[in-house]
C-alpha cells in the first residue's frame, strides 16, 4: 500500500511541476506580445535598414511564441 501511495503522490508532484512549467511558458507570451506592438510602432516610423531590421525582429518573437505556446500545449498534454 506504501508504493501506491508512493507511486500516486510521485504522479501528483509530476502533473503540478508541469501545470507549472505550462503556465511558465504561457505567461512569458504576454510580455513577447507587448514587445511586438511596441516594435511595430517603431516600425511605423522606421526607414531602410532599420525598417528591416525591426521586421526581422518582429518575425523572430512571432515564431518564439509560437514556439512557447507548442510547448506550453504539450506539457498540459503530458500532465
Amino acid at each position: 500500500m506504501d508504493k501506491q501511495k508512493e507511486a500516486a503522490r510521485a504522479a501528483e508532484d509530476r502533473r503540478r511541476r508541469m501545470a507549472q512549467w505550462a503556465a511558465e511558458y504561457a505567461a512569458a507570451v504576454g510580455p513577447m506580445e507587448e514587445r511586438i506592438r511596441q516594435l511595430k510602432e517603431r516600425l511605423a516610423e522606421a526607414r531602410g535598414e532599420e525598417s528591416i531590421r525591426l521586421e526581422r525582429r518582429i518575425e523572430l518573437l512571432q515564431y518564439e511564441i509560437g514556439d512557447l505556446r507548442k510547448i506550453a500545449a504539450w506539457i498540459e498534454g503530458e500532465g
